[in-house]
Order: C-alpha cells, then sequence, then structure tokens
C-alpha cells in the first residue's frame, strides 16, 4: 500500500511537533522547578535572619530549655521547622522533636556549610519526620566566631503540590500547543502535497506520450 505525499509530509509534522513539545515541556518544567525552589531558599534564609538576633541570645546564655521552648512556639506560629545545632553538630532545640533523642548533624550538607561561614542549603528525605525536606542553615556568630547553626526548612510535600499544579497546567499548554501544531501541519501538508501530485501526473503524462 502506497502511502501518499500528504500522509508524509503531516506524519513528518506530527513527529516534529510532538518531540519538540516533549522537550520544551522536560526543559520549561525543570527550569520553573529550580526557580520555585530557590525562590523559597531565599525566603527561608530571610526567615532565618530574622530570627537569629533572640536565638543567638537565648543560646549564647545556655538556656537551652529556653530556646527549645521559643523555637516550637515559634516554628508552630510560621509553620517552618526551626532547629538549633552548636559546632560539635549536638542539636539543641527543634520545633518538631525533642533535641535529646535527635542524631549529630555536625555531617549533614547544610550545616557542613553553615560551619564554614556560608548558607547551607539542602533538600532530602529526614529521617526524624520521616518526610522530604528543604534545609537552609546559617551559622550563629558571636564576635565574629562561629559558635553554633540556625536551620530553617519546610516539607517538601508541600513544594510539590505546587509543582504538581504546576506541571498540569504546562502540560495543557503544551497539548494546545501539540493540538495547533497538528493544525498548521495539516494545512501545510495540504500546500506541499497538492503541486508535487501535479507534477507526478504531469511527469506520468509525459512518460505515456
Amino acid at each position: 500500500m502506497r502511502i501518499s505525499v500528504f500522509v508524509k509530509a503531516l506524519m513528518g509534522y506530527i513527529v516534529v511537533a510532538v518531540l519538540l513539545s516533549i522537550l520544551v515541556l522536560a526543559f520549561t518544567f525543570r527550569i520553573v522547578k529550580d526557580y520555585h525552589v530557590k525562590t523559597l531558599a531565599d525566603n527561608l534564609t530571610k526567615i532565618a535572619l530574622s530570627m537569629s538576633a533572640e536565638i543567638k541570645n537565648l543560646f549564647i546564655a545556655g538556656q537551652t530549655d529556653s530556646l527549645d521552648s521559643y523555637v516550637k512556639n515559634l516554628g508552630s506560629g510560621i509553620g517552618t521547622r526551626i532547629t538549633v545545632i552548636d559546632t560539635a553538630g549536638t542539636v539543641l532545640a527543634d520545633s518538631e522533636n525533642d533535641p535529646r533523642t535527635m542524631e549529630n548533624h555536625k555531617a549533614r550538607k547544610e550545616i557542613t556549610a553553615a560551619l564554614i561561614g556560608e548558607i547551607g542549603q539542602a533538600m532530602r528525605y529526614s529521617r526524624t519526620v520521616k518526610q522530604e525536606m528543604l534545609y537552609v542553615a546559617i551559622p550563629i556568630r558571636t564576635h565574629s566566631e562561629i559558635v553554633g547553626v540556625l536551620r530553617v526548612s519546610l516539607f517538601a510535600s508541600e513544594i510539590s503540590a505546587l509543582l504538581r499544579n504546576l506541571q498540569r497546567r504546562i502540560i495543557s499548554v503544551t497539548l494546545i500547543i501539540i493540538l495547533l501544531s497538528l493544525g498548521l501541519a495539516i494545512i501545510f501538508s495540504r500546500n506541499i502535497s497538492k503541486p508535487l501530485r501535479r507534477l507526478v501526473e504531469a511527469s506520468r503524462r509525459v512518460a505515456q506520450g
């Protein structure tokens, strides 16, 4: 069974349109996801900086129980997990759990970065709360010396819900683009196939004398 020129041209346009749409979908979602996570991390950094003064005062005073009560009350109020760690990696306060039952945090990526004076960031599964979380950690300084780390975090489930909604919208837009591309492909294929059919017919007549 011979495939007409129109069908061949149309199939070519469809393949190109679908491949381009998939590539655009993949790259667009990745770019938007990275931007969204970066924006959330920047917001967490601002939250950490805004509460660092009071936490530093309690930390330096050695009021561990008051520090733990403070971060628990504050964390529940702003919907953000707050953790305070000393330079040895020991958790002194945590808004979600009893710090005495938590393991040493010194080897965590964001904590390691904060201990050398940087703003640490990481996204990973938390064995403590059994969920994936986005972490941001900043150093606690006194007289230019790093004496501890203040870490704030958000549940990744909230991020994932926003990203799923965004992904659905991107897919909807992509499908609309594909349908429009198919409509244009049909028009272009017909415009190309008509003169080719005429040329083939003319060649056949010439061959028949």
